[in-house]
């Protein structure tokens, strides 16, 4: 009964809505424009979804192979598969790999799938990354699948697109990398957990048991710790055991997906099977190498700071990361106020509760470890955004039915516009950036004004005010601001990278190659101790580490000018190769440095009055090759 009350009080709004404005049902299904029929039809519904998440999905193979094989991880991979396909080193590439076990650690299966394409297509970026590429493609099929699970059909097709839509996914579905597969093969696993819990027989449920075991092996195969995420899995089904233990509490937590203890069981069965399919390797690597592989499969990033790779923002790092690649995700932390405020307002309505609370559970705890985390990586957020869109999408479905006329509605609107124009505008971050350091930008002023005014307004707006504005509300909760990340993510892809490129190894290689020299000096700034794998570099000079070149590394420091460390090198003849930073200024004092290497005690006015002690041969984004003698 208390339900059923809770049931009325939801719908209150929706029929004040349809008196106001009779076609609101019409303008919140907003995705009856696709092909396929009406949306009152099933499989209409299906079938458009499929279609938006096909569209979303391709959006990562425009401009795939443009840029060069980038820097760092990247190059790792593709360094490795080349391996393989030279030396059939398909279980262990150690011995050809940058590093040695600094990139070798890292299970095989995304090197093996880079090393087919390559095979098939030859070497070169698009192959390298076609393998993560499809895994994206792959991963947004199955989240759809998930999605039909947890929302309407309508609001099913909006997950797709805030995936698709998310710029770190966007960003690390276009790398070879290990990312990408990961949450594919995480999702699989999920995927073939539900439709286990679906199946009525016993041979159908064993074998989505048997796929569930496939996907855990696969998912061990392609990363360390964080792929133990697939074994976590086996949640679902405790889950869904205590949510069926009373009728009572079904009655406030819905749920549709039902594992019995015998079925829970054979789920855990299936868990250590693939435990056991991908053990054989890590056997391997363990009995060649020993503690130096084993140490590194417990996850040191959450002990202490790896490759200096901290920030600023400490804890708050993955929220300002997850909120600038997909600005819903705010959204989702609505979500757990929800779940604390309102829980049988949340929950009513939920086709499977036991999915959301997994998603929920899932998001949190993912979150939590890595922002205490030392370590802060922007690849980690991939590990959120999965959940963070399904939750986000739940919430957006129960602004644009229960609480479309609300306040919550109108004010979560105001919020999400504000975020929106955050996470769109690399300009307007640093502008906010630059007023807490005293340095003020009208454009900046204008955004934070805004940002406190919009969402009051919102909450001072009438009652009937809010009613005329429900309909223009979910077009933009459900097209406007999901089609305006979607053509960023097109804009990114074919125009304007959004992320920072690494330009220059193939044009430092060619001059390298061509270059009777066997010997030349690498300058860096020290970040981290593999600063001198230089691993994009090795890819388009295969030379490197087959050892034709002695390399003398010289480090500078990360953000500075050293001068005694350029005097060093005056006596070195061989040619200079500069791993520029992408600080312009610093870069260009230290190029002028090398050309006029300064005596000590003599100023740097004077030094360039001398003939020049090196010439300028090449100049990239990425690298820089000085030399002695005049340029020919």
């Amino acid at each position: 009964m208390a339900v059923r009350c809770v049931a009325c009080t939801q719908n209150y709004a929706q029929r004040r809505i349809r008196a106001a404005h009779p076609n609101v049902l019409q303008v919140i299904r907003t995705m009856s424009f696709l092909p396929f029929g009406s949306l009152k039809n099933a499989d209409a519904d299906y079938q458009n979804g499929l279609l938006v998440t096909l569209l979303c999905a391709l959006l990562v193979f425009i401009s795939l192979g443009s840029a060069p094989v980038q820097p760092w991880d990247e190059s790792l991979y593709a360094l490795r598969a080349r391996a393989v396909i030279e030396h059939n080193v398909w279980m262990d590439q150690t011995a050809y790999a940058a590093g040695g076990l600094y990139s070798s650690t890292y299970p095989p299966l995304a090197v093996w799938g880079m090393a087919i394409s390559m095979k098939v297509l030859g070497q070169s970026p698009f192959a390298v990354r076609l393998f993560s590429a499809l895994c994206s493609c792959i991963a947004l099929g199955l989240l759809y699948g998930v999605a039909r699970r947890m929302l309407p059909a309508p609001n099913a097709m909006l997950v797709p697109v805030l995936l698709g839509g998310a710029m770190v996914w966007n960003t690390y579905a276009r790398m070879g990398m290990t990312d990408i597969p990961l949450m594919c093969f995480v999702l699989a696993a999920l995927w073939s957990l539900l439709r286990a819990a679906e199946e009525k027989s016993t041979r159908g449920f064993l074998m989505w048991c048997a796929v569930y075991a496939l996907a855990v092996a696969v998912a061990l195969l392609t990363k360390i710790t964080v792929s133990l995420l697939a074994v976590a899995l086996v949640a679902l089904p405790v889950i869904s055991l205590v949510l069926h233990r009373s009728p009572e509490r079904l009655l406030l937590y819905p749920d549709k997906i039902r594992f019995s203890m015998r079925r829970f069981i054979a789920v855990c069965v299936a868990a250590c099977i693939g435990i056991a399919l991908a053990a054989p390797w890590y056997s391997m690597m363990a009995s060649i190498y020993g503690s130096t592989f084993t140490d590194a499969l417990f996850a040191p990033h959450f002990s202490h700071i790896i490759e200096g790779a901290s920030r600023s923002l400490g804890v708050l790092y993955y929220i300002n990361q997850l909120i600038i690649a997909q600005p819903y995700i705010v959204l989702t932390f609505g979500w757990y106020a929800m779940a604390l405020l309102n829980r049988r307002a949340l929950f009513v309505q939920s086709r499977s509760s036991s999915v959301e609370i997994l998603c929920a559970l899932w998001f949190a705890a993912v979150l939590i470890l890595f922002s205490i985390a030392p370590t802060k990586m922007p690849h980690y957020s991939l590990l959120l955004v999965v959940p963070a869109v399904l939750l986000a999408s739940r919430v957006v479905m129960l602004l644009v039915t229960s609480f479309i006329a609300n306040t919550v509605a109108v004010v979560s609107a105001a919020l999400l516009t504000v975020v929106a124009g955050w996470s769109l505008s690399q300009e307007l971050r640093t502008g906010v950036q630059m007023l807490f350091r005293g340095e003020f930008t009208p454009v900046a002023l204008a955004f934070v004004a805004g940002a406190v005014a919009l969402p009051l307004i919102a909450f001072l707006l009438r009652e009937k005010i809010r009613i005329r504005l429900a309909p223009r509300l979910a077009a933009l909760l459900l097209i406007g601001l999901p089609a305006a990340l979607v053509l960023r993510v097109v804009y990114n892809n074919a125009v304007s990278p959004a992320y920072p490129l690494s330009y220059g190894a193939k044009e430092t290689a060619v001059w390298l190659d061509d270059s009777p020299a066997t010997r030349f000096v690498h300058l860096y700034h020290a970040h981290n101790p593999s600063d001198t794998l230089m691993p994009h570099l090795r890819w388009y000079l295969p030379g490197i580490g087959a050892g034709r070149y002695t390399i003398r590394h010289v480090a500078l420091p990360l953000d500075s000018l050293n001068t005694a460390v350029i005097r060093s090198l005056d006596g070195y003849s061989q040619p200079v190769v500069y791993s520029a930073t992408r600080n312009d200024t610093l870069t260009a004092r230290v190029v002028h440095s090398l050309m006029h290497s300064t005596e000590s005690g003599e100023g740097l006015l004077a030094a360039i009055e001398r003939t020049p002690l090196r010439t300028l041969r090449l100049q990239t984004p990425g690298f820089v090759i000085l030399q002695t003698g005049s340029a020919e």
